[in-house]
């Protein structure tokens, strides 16, 4: 999930709860999308779906637009275009779009998507201005397993029997950068 780019704000539920009920009720993508249809939600985000059998959907959502399924393999943080042009310049959105776009257009493996996510402008250190990345994930819908990680650190993680643990990771306190 990302944030979609907007700063209007309506009536609706936060996405992180409304992420824990889509994994408590469905059991696909399709139903998934069913469910975002019809709850609303107070800002505008765009959720990646994807569901055992390897069926997969992006969906834009909002407090005052009609939610919307795609095929969309790539995301930033703004939806159909740029609306909150500060925001984007901020956050390097275009920028990290395309270089998105690269990684999942050309051949290549798991190993090398993953190093991709942790350069710039995909990874970011702007951590003063609230823009820094706090990990990324690699979902593996056949075994089902995710990996998340965060420069040099990973975790694999069982999605039927996930492993209780924590990690320390301390933000780098350089200067904020774009």
């Amino acid at each position: 999930m990302s944030f979609g780019g907007r700063s209007q704000a309506g009536k609706g539920f936060g996405i992180p709860l409304v992420v824990r009920y889509l994994l408590e009720v469905s059991s696909t993508v399709e139903e998934a999308c069913d469910v975002l249809k019809r709850v609303p939600v107070h800002m505008s985000y765009t959720i990646t779906l994807l569901d055992a059998a390897g069926h997969w959907a992006t969906v834009f959502v909002g407090p005052d637009i009609a939610t919307y399924v795609t095929r969309r393999r790539a995301i930033s943080n703004f939806q159909h275009q740029v609306d909150w042009p500060q925001h984007a310049k901020a956050t390097c959105a275009v920028e990290r779009l395309a270089a998105m776009q690269q990684v999942v257009e050309r051949p290549g493996t798991l190993s090398e998507a993953a190093a991709a996510l942790l350069q710039p402008p995909l990874f970011q250190t702007s951590y003063r201005r609230g823009y820094g990345t706090l990990y990324s994930a690699m979902y593996q819908p056949a075994n089902r397993s995710a990996e998340l990680f965060w420069q040099d650190q990973s975790w694999q993680q069982s999605l039927l029997a996930p492993l209780p643990g924590e990690r320390d990771i301390v933000f780098p306190n350089g200067p904020a950068h774009p």
